[in-house]
């Protein structure tokens, strides 16, 4: 399996029609793989496209890296053979795990190979991503920079969690009630206890936010970033980010 590594991809693009594009331009490839950021429809602006031979790889690097380079939007892109540094970048768009969402993605990196972990000094938590990549928490974000500098590549930072796989993980600690709590003869059942209300969003598929995950929440929404879904009488559901909301109200 060889593959290539894509830069200079045009960010304002959607990650959707830069796919597409890369598809159209490399009919060869077995797979594209965009490098995807944290929000939706984001990306990195790079990409690695992979091919069943080296031939094949061949072939493409030659026709990309002709007299006339491809262009998306008016932005020339630049391709190359993959090497350990573009596969640094790869690890970079790795999101903090769901199993150290208590952390801040400051405090947390991915190290590759994962047995580089029991080299590492001021670990407090680890998890794996795959049998490739392991993920770490340090006690301050300064620690975690520190090791990101003098790794030489083979750490790299997390990106921020992604809220639909956090409300969608199951792997985060839950607080299920498999069956409802037996009362003593003479007391009385609490009606609408918040473990009533926890319980009943669990069986629906929803997960408790962390407290980091909360506070970044109501940070992105103090800063203007926040979304608030509002409805109308006759029950039309429309999502607005918080200056559309003010104006409206207003």
């Amino acid at each position: 399996m060889s593959k290539l590594f894509i830069s200079k991809l045009p960010k304002t693009v959607s990650a959707e029609e830069v796919k597409e594009f890369l598809e159209n331009l490399m009919p060869e490839a077995t797979r594209i793989q965009l490098l995807l950021g944290s929000q939706h429809h984001e990306h990195k602006g790079y990409a690695y496209a992979h091919f069943a031979g080296e031939e094949a790889a061949t072939e493409a690097l030659q026709r990309l890296c002709g007299d006339e380079p491809p262009s998306l939007h008016g932005v020339a892109i630049t391709a190359k053979r993959a090497s350990r540094v573009s596969d640094a970048v790869e690890s970079d768009v790795t999101p903090l795990p769901a199993a150290l969402a208590h952390f801040s993605h400051s405090q947390c990196v991915t190290v590759a190979p994962p047995s580089l972990v029991d080299e590492l000094n001021g670990v407090v938590a680890r998890c794996s991503v795959n049998d490739n990549l392991e993920a770490v928490a340090f006690a301050t974000g300064a620690e975690a920079a520190a090791c990101v500098a003098s790794s030489g590549g083979r750490v790299v930072k997390c990106t921020p969690p992604r809220l639909p796989e956090l409300l969608a993980s199951r792997e985060a600690t839950k607080r299920r009630r498999e069956e409802p709590p037996v009362v003593k003869s003479g007391e009385a059942a609490t009606e609408g206890s918040a473990g009533d209300i926890v319980t009943a969003y669990e069986r629906l598929g929803y997960t408790a936010l962390s407290p980091s995950q909360l506070l970044q929440l109501v940070e992105d929404f103090l800063e203007g970033r926040g979304r608030v879904a509002v409805q109308d009488r006759e029950g039309h559901v429309a999502l607005l980010n918080l200056p559309a909301y003010i104006s409206a109200l207003e």
